[in-house]
């Protein structure tokens, strides 16, 4: 029997792929709290870096769908 599904991102700053992982993966990689990894994922964030102009160097992360993960 598998665990629930997990989300997976790719994570990049501009346009260098950083990581790739399930949410609690990529949020302890880039040492920030999960909630912060779903919130990149939002057409808000997304709407402020654009406000900001330069997206070279912004972390971006983009849903992969969701793997199934082993208890």
């Amino acid at each position: 029997m598998g665990g629930r599904p997990q989300k997976e991102w790719a994570i990049y700053k501009g346009d260098q792929f950083v990581f790739m992982g399930t949410t609690n993966e990529c949020a302890k990689e880039l040492g920030v709290h999960p909630d912060t990894i779903r919130f990149y994922s939002t057409p808000i964030y997304k709407k402020r870096l654009e406000k900001r102009g330069n997206l070279d160097n912004s972390t971006v992360v983009v849903d992969l769908g969701e793997v199934q993960e082993n208890d």
